[in-house]
Formats: structure tokens, C-alpha cells, sequence
């Protein structure tokens, strides 16, 4: 995938990680019209998969399972270092080095935000060169599956998302199974309907 449609695709998970808010609700077919342009049919497919299952359910199901699940579950924070570190020194450093890289590189973040903040940093990925961008993924990357992997235990809609996001970094379909043996539900629940 090139470099720019790789850009493309970060900025638009990002946006599919937001809350679901108003907002994200009236955003939808935007990002659903972005999703053809992903030039990888696997990706495309999870994307799709998840802004179904997203939006056929109740709006207030969908919030509440986003705080749920990434606010107050550990295992599923949209913080990559809080995983590795929780509260530990080496997660302090950890967000220096990637605040430093930010600054370096003349991204301005949010001041209330953490930089390791995954949709933060889909959304410097969206704009930054390959060469500053790949130490950040790969870094990441175990993060991002542990994610994945509770996701998909869970059987949340998200699951979709960070499959995709996997198959962006390079991970092979092998190693990102597909997320939905028993289909999750906008709710996180297995049983649709």
C-alpha cells in the first residue's frame, strides 16, 4: 500500500475510534464513502463490517459500550503505554519520547491529551513521513494486538477496526483472525436480533 493511502486509511480509523457522539453519528456516511477508496479489500471489509454492526443498533448502546470498553477496561485503553507500564516510570518515559517525536516532527497535540492516545497517534501518522511513523508502530504494535485480541474476546464491533488497523501495520491474515465467528453486536454483545 502506498505511503499515502496508508495515510488515508490512519486518519480514517482514527476517526472510526472517536467517541460516538452526535457528531461521529452524523460523520457516518462520510467515513462510509471513504471506505471504497482503501485500495486493500480485507481492510475494507472490517471497516464496513464494523459501521454496520455500529449503526444498526441504538446510538445510546453504542456510547455506552465505547466508555465501557475503552474508558474503564484496562485491557482494551486507547492508551498503548498504559498496557505495557500502567502506572509505572516507564510509561512516563515512554510518553516523553513520543511527545518529543511529536514536537520534533512540528505536530501539535491536544494539551489535554496523552500522546499515546491511539487515535492521537493514527492521526500524526495521517500526516507524518514513513520513517517517523514506523518506530511508533513498531513500538506499538504488540499493544495494538493485546487490544485486538480483548476486543475480539469480547466480541465488540471494534475488534473490526483494530483487524484492520493490524493488516495496515503489515500483520498477515493469519495472525489477524477474522473478527467475527460469532458476530459481535453494536452493543459488545454476540446475539444480534
Amino acid at each position: 500500500m502506498r505511503h499515502e493511502d496508508r495515510q488515508a486509511l490512519f486518519r480514517l480509523i482514527a476517526r472510526l475510534l472517536g467517541y460516538p457522539d452526535a457528531a461521529w453519528q452524523q460523520a457516518v456516511p462520510a467515513l462510509r464513502d471513504a471506505i471504497p477508496h482503501v485500495p486493500d479489500q480485507q481492510i475494507a471489509a472490517h471497516l464496513t463490517r464494523f459501521l454496520d454492526l455500529a449503526t444498526e443498533g441504538d446510538p445510546d448502546a453504542l456510547r455506552d459500550h465505547y466508555v465501557q470498553t475503552f474508558d474503564f477496561g484496562q485491557a482494551t485503553s486507547l492508551y498503548v503505554t498504559y498496557g505495557a507500564y500502567g502506572e509505572q516510570r516507564e510509561r512516563g518515559q515512554a510518553l516523553l519520547a513520543l511527545k518529543q517525536l511529536y514536537k520534533r516532527a512540528g505536530f501539535v497535540m491536544k494539551e489535554n491529551e496523552l500522546p499515546d492516545y491511539l487515535p492521537l497517534i493514527l492521526e500524526f501518522a495521517s500526516c507524518a513521513p514513513a520513517h517517523e511513523v514506523e518506530p511508533i508502530f513498531a513500538a506499538h504494535r504488540p499493544a495494538i494486538a493485546r487490544i485486538y485480541g480483548e476486543l475480539r474476546n469480547l466480541k465488540s464491533p471494534y475488534a473490526y477496526v483494530f483487524a484492520a488497523l493490524l493488516l495496515a501495520l503489515g500483520q498477515g491474515e493469519r495472525e489477524v483472525h477474522d473478527a467475527g465467528e460469532d458476530e459481535p453486536c453494536a452493543d459488545g454483545t454476540s446475539s444480534c436480533g
